[in-house]
């Protein structure tokens, strides 16, 4: 009697973290004393990010991915009135480095508690 063997393939399939949603983020500079949207005073160092209220929470701090992998956390304190849809805008301390960052594709989540 024959046995029919029939050979198994097993698949392993990538599939991406759904946690992370893909943004364009843009930088700007604050004057001195400057306060963001919800009154926080705008100090770079404190990783401030403005964001559309009706697609991220204000307050909330959440974790940034950039394109070559490393990651950052920042609070939402901040709105724009270029900022829309799936768009941040990170504070940055230095004019020229800001111009530098330029316009980036990054993947956004929320920042573990």
């Amino acid at each position: 009697m024959w046995k029919l063997c029939i050979p198994v393939v097993l698949l392993l399939i990538w599939t991406p973290d759904t946690s992370w949603v893909e943004f364009e983020a843009t930088a700007y500079v604050a004057k001195p004393e400057s306060r963001t949207a919800d009154g926080t005073l705008a100090i770079p160092s404190d990783m401030i990010m403005a964001i559309d209220p009706t697609v991220l929470e204000m307050g909330k701090s959440y974790r940034v991915r950039f394109q070559d992998r490393t990651e950052e956390t920042y609070t939402a304190h901040d709105t724009g009135g270029l900022v829309k849809g799936r768009v941040i805008d990170l504070l940055f301390e230095d004019y020229n480095d800001a111009v530098l960052f330029g316009r980036q594709r990054v993947w956004v989540t929320e920042a573990s508690p």
